[in-house]
């Protein structure tokens, strides 16, 4: 095999890689800054307990009639 064929290939591979780890790193700041974001909101409106109190519901309702948790909604 050539060697401009084995550093292109190196090179594609390299940039699909880099490309990949860094749009999963910007999705993961996105996901840290919604939930910040969420976060602080919530603390002013003083939401906070509301939904900590909705939460141990579904988890109360979960045991008691089997409901699956991820089924229930959250907002």
């Amino acid at each position: 095999m050539p060697v401009w064929k084995v550093t292109s290939l190196y090179a594609w591979q390299s940039y699909f890689f880099i490309n990949l780890f860094f749009s999963m790193y910007l999705r993961w700041c996105l996901g840290q800054a919604l939930n910040v974001r969420r976060f602080l909101s919530d603390k002013l409106k003083g939401l906070d307990k509301l939904r900590a109190n909705r939460i141990s519901k579904l988890l109360i309702r979960e045991k008691t009639n089997g409901l699956a948790l991820h089924n229930a909604p959250f907002t």
